[in-house]
């Protein structure tokens, strides 16, 4: 969420996420630009809520506390690279476990068109939570972006493929008015959050925001439907600096 701007070279911005079942998301990011070089930090908390053991009655929590850092560099007018290096450190209850990861974008740019090609999260779990062996979610996939000639919109397709499945992303924003826009997506992911025989339906996956711009300040409010499991919610400010 933060607006690259070349007005505003420094800006920091706080999220607020709210998933179902009590599952809340916070973050602080800060960006600066330095020549070729944008450079974007993000410190982010997630609480998973409260959990019961269902023989037991006890109960537990779980938090994921993140650090990331985001180097973007100009190669050449249309050519980019970004890489991500990431640390996370996870509890559950009273254990915990650490892991690096490192991710990497190249982006090609040719008039009204964006190719993005990625990985993400290649890297290592320093300690587990206990003997049994486990890796990160590694995943590769390419973003497709469209900027419409006629209309003040911007289309994007992508795909992402993980070991044991894949996901489709459809997305679209229209700007009006110079300082907001309407956007609404989809995801397949959300499709693949059941088992057994739940019926989901065409809205299912789908997702819809609205954006304003009022001087140095950007908001967002957003929504995604996720079936039966429920919706997210999601708010966003973003203050720019000179």
């Amino acid at each position: 969420n933060i607006i690259l701007n070349k007005k505003h070279p420094r800006q920091i911005s706080y999220n607020l996420i709210i998933y179902p079942q009590d599952i809340n998301l916070a973050s602080i990011k800060y960006y600066t630009q330095f020549k070729n070089y944008h450079i974007n930090s993000h410190i982010t908390a997630i609480n998973y809520g409260d959990f019961v053991d269902s023989e037991s009655g006890y109960i537990f929590s779980s938090q994921d506390f993140i650090l990331e850092n985001n180097l973007l560099m100009k190669i050449h007018n249309s050519i980019h690279f970004s890489s991500t290096f990431r640390f996370i450190n996870s509890t559950i209850d009273h254990y915990n476990s650490n892991a690096v990861s490192l991710s990497g974008n190249f982006i090609y740019n040719y008039q009204d068109f964006l190719l993005d090609i990625f990985f993400n999260d290649y890297g290592i779990i320093l300690d587990n939570y206990s003997d049994y062996s486990e890796s990160l979610p590694t995943s590769y996939g390419v973003h497709f972006i469209y900027s419409l000639r006629y209309i003040n919109s911007l289309f994007l397709l992508g795909y992402e493929s993980f070991d044991d499945y894949n996901i489709i992303n459809i997305h679209n924003e229209l700007f009006f008015l110079e300082k907001a826009s309407i956007s609404m997506g989809y995801s397949s992911i959300a499709q693949g959050l059941y088992s057994n025989n739940f019926n989901t339906d065409f809205f299912t996956g789908v997702s819809a925001s609205i954006n304003i711009y009022y001087k140095t300040y950007f908001f967002s409010i957003a929504i995604k439907n996720l079936g039966p499991i429920g919706f997210v919610n999601s708010l966003s400010l973003v203050k720019s600096f000179n």
